[in-house]
């Protein structure tokens, strides 16, 4: 097959700059290596929102193609039945579909700023750090939960000048409608299944379309920061805030790790409830300086926080898949998608519709291979991880996911 290129978000950055050169170079069988001279693959982390725009999702411009330069989109969010039904395959054949693969997991951290004045905090679950019960990060987001009090969960705050446990607590935000946001909101809903604003619920707010209203914020303000890195930002430099945030930024962010931060100082991720008193942290190595993996091996997905599995098959609508509470790991875990066609031939912009499509297949096959020096094992220690897998068929996310390549 041709060249192609995908585009998509920046979250999927650090898998797609592993694959993309092994997939010419690797000595795994579905690999391209033996190729005269290999299909490439390039992917250009333009974000989600350009990237569903190509695809004639809620596009703004009038030029849309399926071609080489966007043979796949990587995103976060999967597409709802309506994008996929009234505008990507509106734009197509009969007969065609979409398939939506799942090819890693990520988890976002919880990163907080002490009060003024604490310079660290002893006792509690965690040495140094917090650990945070379910309920309670849902009320504190919610802007219900407002004081320091309620949010250590047996630790005490340290330090002098001021530092006081009734502090009031300042919630960081993205600025933007974000996928981060639509994940983290999604999850809180599991957490609280009720109205958090008038009649919306969490579920309701995240809608990716405008999820930057936060509940009570009238009564108690948030401050915002563009992407995660900006609420990052905001939070290492307000002391008494709380914010969220993609592991991999968090750990990229100097304050929230040694010898700028971490445990023992008052800027860190913490820890996250994932079961009647356990705690478990974002990444496998902790607050450590160090890349690692996402701590969501063996995440059970769940279809709209239900105890339903996450869907049986790519051809079916992923939009409100999240995970249930009480992990084996991590709660806060999230799939990452890339989005494929059956049937490319008759969409604008397609040249040579079939070796485009096989290119496609080889590189899905190669990324979902789990075997040696294959693209699920490759990624380790870049601070996501490779698809979920399990001995339940319904859950076993990367045999799902390698149905769907075959499907090409």
């Amino acid at each position: 097959g041709p060249d192609i290129e995908g585009q998509g978000t920046p979250n999927q950055s650090s898998e797609q700059k592993v694959w993309n050169p092994l997939f010419e170079t690797s000595a795994n069988p579905l690999s391209c290596s033996l190729g005269s001279p290999p299909p490439t693959v390039v992917y250009n982390p333009h974000g989600e929102v350009k990237a569903y725009e190509s695809w004639n999702v809620d596009v703004n411009s009038t030029t849309v193609e399926f071609g080489d330069t966007n043979a796949f989109i990587g995103v976060e969010l999967a597409p709802t039945a309506a994008q996929e039904s009234n505008e990507i395959l509106a734009a197509g054949p009969a007969g065609a579909k979409v398939l939506t693969i799942p090819v890693a997991q990520s988890a976002i951290a919880i990163v907080v700023h002490l009060p003024v004045g604490c310079t660290n905090v002893s006792g509690g679950p965690v040495s140094g750090r917090l650990a945070i019960k379910d309920a309670v990060l849902e009320k504190v987001f919610r802007g219900v939960d407002t004081k320091w009090s309620q949010l250590l969960n047996g630790a005490t705050l340290a330090g002098g000048g001021g530092c006081s446990a009734t502090s009031k607590i300042t919630r960081a935000v993205f600025q933007e409608g974000a996928s981060t946001t639509a994940l983290f909101m999604r999850w809180l809903d599991v957490i609280h299944q009720q109205p958090v604003e008038g009649p919306d619920t969490w579920n309701d707010l995240g809608q990716p379309t405008n999820n930057t209203l936060w509940p009570n914020e009238s009564a108690h303000p948030v401050i915002r920061g563009v992407g995660g890195a900006g609420v990052l930002q905001q939070v290492a430099a307000n002391p008494g805030t709380i914010g969220y945030a993609p592991l991999l930024q968090a750990r990229q962010n100097s304050a929230f790790v040694p010898t700028g931060g971490g445990a023992g100082t008052p800027t860190f991720w913490t820890e996250v409830q994932d079961g009647a008193n356990k705690y478990a942290d974002p990444s496998t190595n902790g607050d450590d300086n160090t890349v690692a993996n996402a701590n969501c091996e063996g995440t059970h997905y769940t279809d709209g926080g239900t105890t339903t599995a996450q869907p049986p098959s790519t051809e079916d609508v992923w939009s409100q898949v999240t995970t249930a509470k009480a992990q084996k790991n991590y709660d806060l875990c999230n799939p990452t998608y890339d989005l494929a066609l059956i049937n490319y031939q008759g969409f604008p912009g397609v040249v040579n519709a079939l070796p485009e499509e096989e290119t496609i297949k080889n590189y899905c096959e190669y990324m979902l291979s789990d075997g040696v020096a294959g693209g699920q094992p490759e990624i380790l220690d870049h601070d996501d991880l490779g698809d979920s897998i399990s001995s339940t068929p319904s859950r076993n996310v990367l045999k799902i996911a390698q149905e769907g390549c075959a499907k090409l």
